[in-house]
């Protein structure tokens, strides 16, 4: 009596979720309490039945249908909003086990565990998480969202932001782990203050938001004065269904005023001719590269030498240089450490 409706909110609740990662509009906002309403009538069956057997004394039952019934509705948030800022990295894997992502949802729970582990890193919590990487074969997007919130816990965003990006190069796509990514993308670019950059991937829908990312980006479009920049009412609808409202309130009320103003000022009448700039200076690694062959194609000097030591002295201290070989270690399945 109870698992038939149970099973069909369900459904449907997956569907509403599936449909809303694929939109933009206002049809998001429309999933979203659908899938919000789908969800309360799966936690009240859930509930319903669980007292009921309970109350004839059929405790086990009763548990077993908190397993089933009750804990996937309730795991994402309780590892959203307590295993993940606590970084219990072991309870946020199979909070997200639970929450049914879909298909693989151990990558889903991998990627959760990380992102505790990029709350609160510990070296035993970093094995444990490579541990379990290296035995999934062959690298897909959650493991490199895994590897991306590694290096985030080691507290080398850079690094982390590469390897998310790097997600639109891979065939494989688990939305829940590039809902997630995506997440830590649109955050990071808010800390930033980088508008005009979480405006762009949101007008490229790069990855499917979640509610939070959905939020951000309104305020990105209000901050840029992007084409499609929500109105006061739809951000704060947006504001509503995302999570963290009291710290995001702020940012609520700035984007209140609106767009910025652009400028009224007349176009000049005549045009400056600007003498163009000095070419910028190679990066650190492609000089050293250069320094190297200049240095073997000519006789051997001490000068040549020291020169050469002190581009690659250069090149190996650079954060660039330390994201690329990070992000060819992942691509050849190098050990993690090898970097280092």
């Amino acid at each position: 009596m109870y698992a038939i409706p149970y099973l069909l909110f369900a459904r449907l609740h997956q569907a509403a979720i599936a449909a809303r990662r694929r939109s933009r509009t206002w049809h998001y906002l429309a999933w979203s309490a659908l899938a919000g309403v789908l969800a309360a009538a799966m936690l009240a069956v859930g509930l319903t039945f669980m007292l009921l057997l309970w109350r004839v004394e059929l405790w086990p039952l009763a548990l077993v249908v908190f397993a089933i019934m009750i804990a996937p509705v309730v795991a994402g948030m309780l590892t959203r909003h307590v295993f993940v800022p606590l970084g219990w990295l072991r309870f946020a894997f199979y909070g997200g086990l639970a929450s049914r992502p879909g298909a693989d949802g151990e990558a889903f729970g991998l990627c959760c565990a990380a992102w505790a582990f990029s709350h609160k890193p510990t070296g035993k919590g970093e094995s444990w998480l490579a541990a379990h990487r290296e035995l999934r074969r062959p690298l897909g997007d959650g493991e490199v969202v895994v590897t991306a919130l590694i290096a985030a816990g080691r507290g080398d965003a850079d690094t982390a932001r590469l390897l998310l990006r790097s997600l639109d190069m891979l065939v494989e796509a688990h939305p829940p782990v590039r809902e997630l990514a995506g997440e830590w993308l649109a955050v990071d670019a808010a800390e930033r203050g980088a508008w005009a950059e979480l405006a762009d991937d949101a007008l490229a829908a790069r990855w499917p938001a979640s509610p939070l990312t959905y939020f951000l980006e309104g305020v990105a479009a209000h901050r840029t004065g992007a084409a499609g920049s929500p109105k006061p009412i739809e951000l704060h609808a947006r504001w509503l269904l995302a999570p963290f409202r009291r710290a995001t309130r702020e940012l609520l009320t700035t984007a209140d005023g609106g767009p910025p103003a652009r400028s009224t000022a007349p176009e000049p009448e005549t045009i400056d001719v600007v003498e163009p700039e000095e070419a910028p200076e190679p990066e650190p690694l492609p000089r050293a590269v250069a320094a190297y062959l200049t240095f073997a194609s000519q006789p051997p000097s001490a000068s040549a030498l020291a020169l050469t030591v002190r581009a690659w002295d250069a090149a190996l201290a650079d954060g660039g240089t330390h994201a690329w070989l990070a992000r060819r270690a992942l691509e050849l399945d190098a050990p993690l450490g090898a970097v280092d």
